[in-house]
């Protein structure tokens, strides 16, 4: 299973984003293995519904939580 984490960066060390939607980068996390990976938000500046498309992007990655 996988849990996504905002992150307003691509490092372990970056801060938490506040915005899901909006965030500039999730952390994805590999519950079994450890192993994290992270990807930039292409819906970051959408015009509208970036919550959405985000939502759609992680369940077809995986994510769980």
């Amino acid at each position: 299973m996988k849990t996504v984490i905002t992150a307003t960066g691509k490092t372990p060390a970056s801060a938490f984003d506040k915005r899901f939607g909006r965030a500039a980068w999730f952390c994805l996390l590999d519950d079994a293995s450890g192993q994290i990976e992270f990807i930039e938000n292409e819906y970051a500046n959408a015009n509208g519904g970036a919550g959405t498309k985000v939502a759609e992007k992680m369940v077809e990655l995986g994510c769980k939580k």
